[in-house]
C-alpha cells in the first residue's frame, strides 16, 4: 500500500514528462556540491548505483543503508523485475532547498522533507531501514505505552 503522504507526488509524476537530458545536467551540476545517489534497475543485470563526489569526499549519505534497502526491493517481486532509474537525496529535507526548477524537473526520493514539498517521495530513514523498522525496540515501546501514564510522559 502506497504511503498516503506520497500520493500527490505520484500524481504529479504521473502528468509530468521527464526529460532525461535535463536531469543528467542537474546531476552534473550538484555532483561536487550535494549528497545524493542515483540506482539504475535492469532486468536480469544487478542493480547498480552511483554516488555523487559530494558523497565519496565526505562519507556522508547514509548511501550504503540505502543501497542495500533498493536491492532488497529490486528482489521482492522477482516476476516484476524493476526496470529504470531512481534519484535518491541523502541530505534530511534538503531537497526542497534547491531551486524550485530542479525539484520540479527530477522526481527523487528523500528521508524528510516540509510539509509542502509534493515533488519527492518520502522514504523511510536509515534508522528505520537498518532496525527493521524498529523491532527490537517496539516491545519497549508496547510496555511504556501500558505502563507509563499520559500525565507522566513528556
Amino acid at each position: 500500500m502506497l504511503n498516503p503522504c506520497n500520493q500527490i507526488a505520484l500524481d504529479y509524476w504521473k502528468h509530468t514528462p521527464v526529460n532525461p537530458t535535463a536531469i543528467n545536467a542537474i546531476c552534473t551540476e550538484l555532483d561536487k556540491k550535494r549528497l545524493f545517489l542515483r540506482i539504475d534497475f535492469k532486468p536480469g543485470m544487478p542493480t547498480h548505483a552511483t554516488v555523487s563526489t559530494a558523497v565519496k569526499t565526505t562519507g556522508q549519505g547514509h548511501a550504503p543503508t540505502v543501497v542495500n534497502f533498493f536491492r532488497l526491493v529490486s528482489n521482492f517481486k522477482p516476476e516484476a523485475p524493476l526496470e529504470g532509474t531512481i534519484y535518491i537525496w541523502l541530505e534530511d529535507g534538503m531537497w526542497r532547498d534547491l531551486n524550485s526548477e530542479v525539484r520540479w524537473t527530477m522526481p527523487c526520493f528523500s528521508f524528510g522533507r516540509h510539509i509542502h514539498d509534493y515533488q519527492s517521495f518520502l522514504m523511510p530513514d536509515p534508522a528505520f531501514i537498518e532496525s527493521t523498522a524498529y523491532a527490537d525496540d517496539k516491545p519497549a515501546i508496547d510496555r511504556a505505552v501500558k505502563e507509563i501514564p499520559w500525565s507522566a510522559k513528556e
